[in-house]
This record gives structure tokens, C-alpha cells and sequence, in this order.
């Protein structure tokens, strides 16, 4: 019994002191102010957790088509370039105040850390509460698969020639 006491005791205390936090502002809301590590640990887990169990259902299709990965390149350029930048580009001087940052789309970091599913659910859905839109409203489920098919290809893109257009051309060596 003793411990039931204790638990709602801290319970009790937790939720008063994220109360006392809230209510006096002392936690700053502004982008230009990073969160507590705390905050960043807890937000991180959430997100994590949540786009693999909603992910977990998405049926992949073949990304391969070279047709796909041409229109995802053009949705690339005009929906996501100015937040993520493009291939030996920055992004757009807006973005730099985004809070938390765009990531580099092309890093080897970001491409292991999600699934096929997992990055088309985040296209398709977007995260609360960052810079990050919910491109369901105004992309089929196949232009955002088409997204996806280019946003695989960019660790093997460079500057100067083509994969299906201006800009951009397959990097010496890859497939």
C-alpha cells in the first residue's frame, strides 16, 4: 500500500511541476531556442515509435522505374527542395530558421535510419509541430511513392548532368 502512496505522490508531483513550468512560461517555444535534452530525448522517441508502428502496415512497390523516379525528381524540385536543399545546393534561406532542421535528405545517416515505409508515411502524414507538411492534401499515394523512389537515388546523385533532367546526374559508380 505504502508504494501506491508513493507513485501518485510523485505523479502527483510531476504533473505540478510540468504544470507550474507551463503555466509561467518558463519553457520557451520560440524556433530560435533548441529544446531541453530532455525534451529532445522524449519528442525523438515518440516520433520514432510512432511513424514505425503506423508504418508498419505500408505495402512498398517496386521503386526501381526509372519513369517514377523522373516525376519524384520533379515533386522533389518543386515541394521539397527549398526545406531539404538539392544535390551540391543549400536550402532555401527560410529553412535555415526551421526548428528542428530539415535533414540532409542525401546523408547516409538519414537514408539507413528509415524504412521505404517509414519515409513514405512521413511524406504522406507530416510531424506535428515542425516545418513539416502533411503532403496527403496535395499528392497521390503515387506521386508520393514517386518521392520516395528519388529521395532513394540521392546519395548516388551529383551536380551537373541528368537523371531525367537539368541538374543532377548519377555519381560515378553507381547503379
Amino acid at each position: 500500500m505504502k508504494w501506491v502512496l508513493a507513485v501518485v505522490g510523485l505523479g502527483t508531483a510531476v504533473i505540478a511541476g510540468l504544470a507550474v513550468v507551463l503555466w509561467t512560461g518558463a519553457y520557451n517555444v520560440a524556433a530560435s531556442d533548441p529544446h531541453w535534452d530532455v525534451t529532445v530525448t522524449v519528442l525523438d522517441m515518440a516520433r520514432r515509435r510512432s511513424v514505425a508502428v503506423r508504418s508498419a502496415v505500408v505495402r512498398v512497390p517496386p521503386l526501381n522505374d526509372p519513369a517514377w523516379i523522373e516525376e519524384g525528381q520533379q515533386t522533389y524540385e518543386e515541394m521539397c527542395r527549398a526545406c531539404h536543399g538539392g544535390v551540391g545546393t543549400a536550402r532555401s534561406s527560410f529553412a535555415m530558421g526551421l526548428y528542428p532542421a530539415p535533414p540532409v535528405l542525401s546523408a547516409p545517416s538519414f537514408q539507413a535510419s528509415l524504412t521505404d515505409g517509414e519515409l513514405y508515411w512521413i511524406v504522406r502524414n507530416g510531424f506535428k509541430m515542425t516545418g513539416m507538411p502533411a503532403f496527403e492534401v496535395v499528392l497521390s499515394d503515387e506521386e508520393v511513392w514517386q518521392l520516395v523512389a528519388f529521395v532513394r537515388t540521392l546519395p548516388g546523385l551529383t551536380r551537373g548532368g541528368s537523371l531525367g533532367g537539368p541538374g543532377r546526374t548519377r555519381a560515378e559508380g553507381s547503379p
